[in-house]
């Protein structure tokens, strides 16, 4: 039962960088919007606002999505280990493994999004317009 506990530990980790890596991605290629919204005069926080919700709805559907998958995927994997491995123990999605997945994605959709949204903000409006205006979404032979 550990051996298949450390599996759907190490399976979430590597979910959790995936998606640390597409937040990351998709912050340092704001770095234009956040600049003209500070050069208007909007606040850090109705900067990173918008950003935040995103983050948090696109994490709330794929957890859900994951426990779905999770919750019907489950009892045929239960059927392939032999019941000597798991013996008398509890299986199946309990709260605490909702939890424990809501929790990481959250933890993790808000470290690797807030910060460096927030280092965005501390910058010079002027350089994150210059950074973003390189990284047009025009053809790169002009």
């Amino acid at each position: 039962m550990q051996l298949l506990a450390a599996g759907a530990l190490a399976f979430m980790v590597l979910a959790c960088v995936n998606l640390a890596s597409v937040f990351l991605v998709r912050s340092h290629g704001r770095a234009r919007d956040v600049g003209l919204r500070l050069a208007l005069g909007a606040s850090r926080t109705r900067v990173v606002r918008p950003v935040l919700v995103e983050v948090l709805a696109v994490t709330l559907a794929g957890t859900f999505v994951a426990l779905l998958i999770g919750r019907a995927v489950f009892p045929a994997l239960l059927k392939q280990v032999p019941s000597i491995a798991y013996g008398n123990a509890p299986t199946g999605i309990d709260l605490r493994v909702v939890l424990l997945t809501i929790g990481l994605g959250l933890i993790t959709a808000l470290l690797f999004t807030f910060v460096p949204a927030w280092r965005a903000t501390l910058r010079d409006a002027q350089s994150l317009i210059r950074t973003g205006a390189s990284h047009g979404s025009g053809p790169s032979w002009r």
